[in-house]
């Protein structure tokens, strides 16, 4: 308008410029997901789920012109998402996608990257936080959001190593605690719930040596002799289960340790030699074959020798020896007299025998057993006699007396020693007559069978001097 009131009107145009404004996060209050530890039998979290719901960021710029930045409403501007500090972080982001149900928004899913390190007992391991950013290319924002580990049910697991050894000596009686002096096996396994939970071998599950018990975990020995010699290793497998069914294995290797050990005998047994049966004749059962015996040493690198220790209480004599025999490769001893043994002399031998190890590390080992001595039949012995008698002597005069003598008692059961006398060719010496000499026969005496009294049977001649 002028001074004098005259108007005119134009048209103008105020253009409203576009600036780049930043996108916004919506907001998330609160914990923002939960995810659950990896259980037993592959249960809880795994690699690539998602996690929570979609995470959503507003770009108020709208859309562009992907040509000259002129508002066209053809293209959406892009949006990148990412996670801030995730060094450490077992998450990761998906891959930008456009959601046309809801405005063609551009959203992404948070993902677990990693879920073993998940631990719900573990404090440090039990909740995450993250701080997450939007960028539309020059301007951002962040969110901060809240994951929660929950429980799942875990297997017992071994606490320390990746296996059990036990060493035990060979000479461990039945029952014995296999961890005694240091860790029971059943502190060597941890249940991350505390659950209780229960032992037992899977392989082998029983062969007799060892047993496991199912609440305690204490392993003992179920055989009363264990042999390192024959077997220095025992292997087996322990399942710890809990009471939901979780459950790990472990292997338990037992080591038997060598104890030194004292020789020992076999096959001793008491024998029998008849008497008169001569030297060198072995002794033997039942007038059989020689009694052999066996001396074992199981120690590793040691061999044994054996000796007679004691005849009757006292130091060898030489009546017996030892003779050593070969048994398909294997040394066997058997034992032989070196003279003529005589029963009514000695009946019975005891005869202890000794054992040595040749390092010395054991005390020796003895054994011992009887030799009888047979009785047999013995010879009688006659002594020679001189005879006297007087010319003149009555008919049934003794004239002298022979003695035999026989070692076998008269009260042996067969009737040895019993002697009777018999007279075999006979004649008479010596004697000198003046009326022609003695008779020419020799029946003047007889023997008496029983008591070996030889007496005169007829007169002699008058004028006989002496017969």
């Amino acid at each position: 308008a002028d001074s004098e009131s005259l108007i005119d009107y134009a048209t103008i145009t105020i253009q409203v410029k576009d600036e780049n404004e930043k996108p916004n996060f919506a907001t998330y209050n609160g914990v923002f997901a939960f995810v659950y530890e990896t259980g037993y039998g592959g249960t809880g979290a795994a690699t690539g789920q998602v996690v929570g719901s979609l995470i959503i960021a507003d770009d108020p710029d709208g859309v562009i012109n992907t040509v000259d930045g002129s508002l066209s409403g053809d293209t959406k501007q892009p949006l990148t998402y990412s996670i801030l500090g995730n060094g450490n972080v077992p998450f990761m982001l998906s891959s930008v996608e456009v959601d046309d149900n809801i405005g063609d928004a551009q959203v992404v899913n948070l993902l677990i990257n990693d879920p073993t390190v998940f631990d719900f007992e573990d404090n440090a391991k039990n909740s995450y936080t993250i701080t997450l950013q939007v960028s539309d290319g020059s301007k951002t924002d962040e969110v901060t959001l809240t994951i929660q580990v929950q429980n799942s049910n875990e297997a017992p697991y071994l606490n320390t190593g990746s296996s059990i050894t036990r060493n035990l000596p060979e000479s461990s009686g039945l029952g014995t605690d296999i961890s005694a002096g240091t860790t029971a096996i059943a502190d060597l396994f941890t249940d991350p719930e505390d659950d209780t939970f229960t032992y037992s071998f899977v392989s082998p599950s029983d062969d007799g040596t060892f047993v496991i018990d199912s609440t305690t975990g204490v392993v003992t020995t179920a055989y009363s002799v264990l042999n390192h010699e024959a077997k220095d290793t025992y292997t087996y497998t322990i399942q710890a289960t809990d009471t939901l069914g979780a459950l790990s294995t472990t292997t338990l290797t037992i080591t038997v340790d060598d104890v030194p050990e004292s020789p020992t005998f076999a096959g001793v047994s008491d024998g029998s030699i008849v008497e008169n049966s001569g030297a060198n004749t072995y002794v033997s059962r039942n007038l059989g074959s020689p009694i052999r015996f066996d001396v074992n040493d199981e120690d590793d690198g040691e061999t044994a020798t054996v000796s007679i220790q004691t005849i009757n209480g006292a130091a060898p004599d030489g009546t017996f020896v030892l003779e050593e025999v070969d048994e398909g490769g294997v040394s066997a001893w058997q034992i032989k007299a070196t003279t003529d043994l005589n029963y009514e002399s000695t009946a019975s031998y005891s005869i202890v025998l000794v054992a040595t190890d040749n390092v010395g590390s054991t005390p020796d080992t003895t054994a011992s057993f009887e030799v009888e001595v047979g009785n047999d039949n013995d010879s009688p012995v006659l002594s020679p006699a001189t005879c006297f008698i007087a010319y003149d002597a009555d008919v049934d005069t003794v004239a002298c007396t022979v003695i035999g003598t026989d070692e076998d008692s008269s009260s042996n059961s067969d009737g040895w020693g019993t002697l009777t006398y018999s007279k075999g060719t006979a004649s008479i010496t010596g004697g000198t007559s003046e009326a022609g000499g003695l008779p020419n026969n020799a029946e003047v005496f007889t023997l008496d069978s029983s008591t070996g009294n030889i007496k005169l049977s007829t007169s002699l001649t008058p004028n006989y001097q002496e017969a």
